[in-house]
């Protein structure tokens, strides 16, 4: 009976790990795609941009507040996309290298991208 109650045991500790894991690569996944949905704003944000740059050029007076309002908004983006990444490392339990910016294990001495030594925060 013992046997029967360890096994039960141990099957629900690695149901509760396997449950941790997915939870993680879920959120990881959700986050990710939150980012490709901001980059491809991003370039329509440019694309929208050159546009306007354009249509200026046309023009005897033209509308730089327009170019200035489409620049605030590519900001905001980034902004976004890096309010975003940093939660994907959270979610990671990773950090970004201060001279790449490669995300990193946080309990890596080392950058494997770049070599550089990550500090103890």
């Amino acid at each position: 009976m013992a046997f029967l109650d360890e096994l039960r045991d141990r099957a629900a500790d690695a149901m509760q790990v396997t449950g941790k894991k997915v939870e993680e690569v879920y959120g990881a996944t959700k986050v990710k795609l939150q980012i490709a949905d901001k980059q491809s704003a991003v370039r329509t944000l440019y694309r929208e941009l050159g546009e306007i740059v354009y249509e200026n050029s046309k023009k005897d007076e033209p509308d730089f507040d327009a170019v200035e309002d489409k620049i605030a908004e590519i900001d905001l983006a980034f902004d976004a996309i890096e309010e975003l990444k940093a939660s994907e490392r959270k979610i990671k339990n990773t950090v970004k290298c201060p001279a790449c910016g490669e995300d990193v294990d946080k309990e890596a001495n080392f950058c494997s991208k770049c070599g550089c030594e990550m500090s103890a925060e």
